[in-house]
C-alpha cells in the first residue's frame, strides 16, 4: 500500500466518522425535541384530567331519570337549587 492510498483511506474514514457524527448530533436533537413533547403533553393530559373531574363535579347537579313513563320520549331531568349544590361541594 503506497502513501496516497493511506491518505486516500484515511479521508474516506474522517468522511465517514463525519458523517456518523453528524448523525449523532442530529438524534439527539431529536430526543431532546421529544422529550419535551412528552412533558407538555403530559402537562396538557394533566389539566385535562383536573377539567374533566371539576366538569364531573359540576354536572353532578344533574339527576337523570332514566326510566321512560309510557309517552315520553326522553329521560328526564332533575336539578337541585345551584346554590345549594355549590355550597354542598364547597365550590362556591
Amino acid at each position: 500500500m503506497s502513501v496516497n492510498e493511506i491518505g486516500v483511506t484515511t479521508q474516506e474514514q474522517e468522511q465517514g466518522v463525519r458523517q456518523i457524527n453528524d448523525a449523532v448530533s442530529q438524534l439527539d436533537l431529536v430526543t431532546q425535541q421529544n422529550t419535551v413533547l412528552v412533558e407538555e403533553s403530559s402537562s396538557v393530559a394533566d389539566g385535562l384530567r383536573d377539567q374533566a373531574q371539576h366538569l364531573v363535579s359540576l354536572m353532578s347537579v344533574f339527576q337523570v331519570n332514566t326510566s321512560r313513563p309510557s309517552g315520553e320520549a326522553n329521560p328526564t331531568v332533575t336539578t337541585q337549587p345551584l346554590g345549594i349544590a355549590l355550597q354542598s361541594r364547597k365550590i362556591a
